[in-house]
């Protein structure tokens, strides 16, 4: 997984240069960067927000592209069959989820549907998941252990703490991981 950020203070003199020089690379249609080097697209994704919070303006610009068409045919179907697996465990994951939550209103127990559905969906998620998120997947794990405990000792305060580790986890794991 290739990342930069910048995490410093500039002057917006320094920050409209470097904006310059990623455009110079966009309209010629190669990016150079410290750990990536390679051909941009014609057309490519795109998210820009602006937005005033607590008396401070955040910008942010996203554009992303397939990288797939450099991998060779093995890596591509590789990666492809990952992808795959990977959406087919996620929706039943957030469907899963959201019906435990409901369910915690009342008394949960180990035979719940929903809670066996959440278990099997966490594994499965678990058993798909890149091998680059490995500390994730611990600590995801470990709510999930948590949860059980809860439902079996009954204990609704823990339960719904439990419950909120997980979502905040998987909320956290979207936007750092993704």
């Amino acid at each position: 997984m290739m990342s930069e950020k910048l995490g410093k203070t500039c002057t917006r003199w320094a920050l409209a240069d470097r904006l310059e020089q990623l455009a110079r690379q966009l309209r010629s249609g190669k990016l150079e960067l410290d750990e990536y080097s390679g051909e941009i697209p014609e057309s490519l994704e795109m998210e820009f927000h602006v937005r005033e919070k607590k008396a401070q303006i955040r910008c942010k610009l996203e554009f992303r592209w397939s990288s797939l068409g450099g991998y060779a045919g093995a890596e591509q179907h590789e990666i492809r069959q990952w992808q795959n697996s990977f959406k087919q465990v996620k929706k039943p994951l957030a469907q899963s989820f959201k019906q435990l939550k409901k369910n915690a209103q009342g008394q949960l127990t180990a035979e719940d549907p929903s809670l066996q559905a959440f278990v099997a969906a966490s594994r499965a998620f678990a058993a798909v998941a890149a091998p680059e998120w490995p500390e994730a997947i611990q600590e995801y794990l470990a709510h999930l252990e948590n949860l059980m405990r809860a439902i079996e000792k009954q204990e609704q305060e823990s339960i719904l703490h439990e419950l909120q580790d997980l979502e905040n986890n998987m909320i956290s794991c979207h936007r750092e991981l993704r």
